[in-house]
């Protein structure tokens, strides 16, 4: 039988006191380990700040509706202006297309200065906001209802002025009104006298008699002489 050496006593103190020690130090590190806490790194918020006008701006008021057949409050010099003919605008079929009366009406009325300047003195209630004095349309207006109303010089000049045109250019369809520009006077701007609507035709301005006979533009403004 084999007998195992018994260490010695001093020996297995050391071994124990040894075992004891690290295990007082393993101890010791955990519970300094759990006593330090990581510090918790909170998120950095960043906060943006918008300036907002608290007063809105006042919505801006919508445009005028557009009123058909009147014309624009804006006019180039009359010298600028052109003046259209019935030709510049489509003519219905038959129409004959070598008729100027646009032209020739407005010719007669620009010749005489005694209409012109009735015409820039016409009645404000005759003028449109967009300066367009309506003559004619179905009938004479009012305001040229005879040769001593405030447009009946302008009326007995157009009468004569067609009456001098072959018939085929009265009868000749027009569609739409015709604006005569006139100028007012300033040098730089106009007035528009403005003729029919729809479907009509020159011819339609002879069918009402002017009530009293106008004077030719020779007499006119002629004083009669005294009696000897």
């Amino acid at each position: 039988m084999m007998r195992r050496s018994a260490q010695p006593q001093h020996q297995r103190i050391a071994v124990l006191a040894a075992v004891f020690v690290l295990h007082a130090v393993l101890i010791a590190f955990l519970l300094l380990r759990s006593t330090i806490t990581p510090q918790e790194v909170k998120p950095t918020t960043t906060i943006a700040l918008i300036a907002i006008d608290a007063e809105r701006p006042a919505a801006a008021k919508p445009p005028p509706p557009a009123i058909p057949a009147k014309v624009a409050d804006t006019f180039k010099p009359i010298t600028e202006l052109s003046i259209p003919s019935d030709n510049d605008v489509d003519a219905p079929a038959g129409a004959t297309g070598a008729c100027s009366t646009q032209g020739a009406v407005l010719d007669a009325l620009l010749r005489d200065p005694v209409v012109v300047e009735t015409i820039r003195l016409a009645p404000p209630e005759t003028r449109s906001v967009a300066k367009a004095i309506v003559i004619w349309n179905e009938g004479w207006s009012p305001a040229a209802i005879a040769f001593d109303s405030p447009l009946g010089p302008v009326r007995a000049n157009i009468e004569q002025s067609l009456g001098k045109l072959a018939g085929p250019c009265l009868d000749e369809p027009v569609a739409g009104p015709r604006l005569l520009p006139i100028p007012d006077g300033t040098g730089n701007g106009a007035l528009f006298l403005v003729l029919g609507s729809g479907n009509w035709a020159w011819r339609s301005l002879l069918t009402q008699p002017l009530p009293v006979e106008a004077p030719t533009p020779a007499s006119r403004g002629t004083e009669a002489a005294p009696p000897q």
